[in-house]
């Protein structure tokens, strides 16, 4: 887990009690989305056929992960043993594809605590945000932050689980044609059904114990 300065976690705490107002609910985001396609427009600030077509597949993803993931009982252990009325704000956008893979099951796994909620905030709308929390100083997505029933940062996840990054990182030392390795992410992504995932928001449960 990250070292955090001080400032830093001042920072992050007064950007979720300032920046409510810009949170949307996981149906909120799943119909910004949706309604934005309807115009044949994608969230963020860039358009372009490229990002329309991304975000349509996307839409088909994040449909099948509300079908067909359901949380291992290892994961429901996990989140019932956490502290109550936590808070979980994922940083998003339609057009990302990591995104699509992982904030279906995120939000699964937040549903399982009814005293739990989930946002998301838009990253290009909100650059407050994203600022806060970037990946080796670029704006990576998706990015899920965990604050206390107090409004206190505890840690942020993302962008996507470690195995997959040294997927991607190995595919680029060895000089592999983006689309190919994107196909190669999405075929991880459905054959590991969330295991990974899983796997490290267990072990970051159970550092907060």
């Amino acid at each position: 887990m990250e070292t955090v300065s001080t400032d830093l976690v001042y920072e992050r705490n007064q950007v979720f009690e300032r920046s409510k107002e810009n949170f949307l609910s996981y149906q909120g985001y799943r119909e910004c989305i949706a309604d934005l396609h309807e115009k044949k427009q994608v969230t963020g600030h860039e358009q372009s056929e490229s990002l329309l077509n991304y975000s349509l597949l996307n839409e088909q993803r994040m449909n099948r992960w509300d079908k067909h993931y359901t949380p291992s009982p290892a994961m429901v252990a996990a989140i019932e043993a956490m502290p109550a009325h936590w808070h979980v704000v994922v940083i998003a956008e339609g057009w990302c594809g990591d995104a699509a893979q992982i904030v279906p099951a995120l939000h699964a796994i937040v549903q399982l605590r009814k005293d739990w909620q989930f946002n998301v905030v838009l990253r290009d709308e909100n650059p407050d945000w994203m600022n806060l929390f970037l990946t080796n100083g670029a704006k990576s997505i998706p990015i899920a932050v965990v604050f206390d029933d107090k409004g206190k940062y505890r840690f942020h996840w993302g962008p996507r689980p470690s195995e997959a990054i040294a997927l991607i990182a190995d595919a680029k030392r060895n000089e592999v044609p983006a689309e190919q390795w994107k196909n190669d992410l999405h075929k991880w992504y459905a054959f590991n059904k969330q295991m990974a995932l899983e796997a490290e928001w267990i072990a970051l449960f159970e550092s907060q114990a």
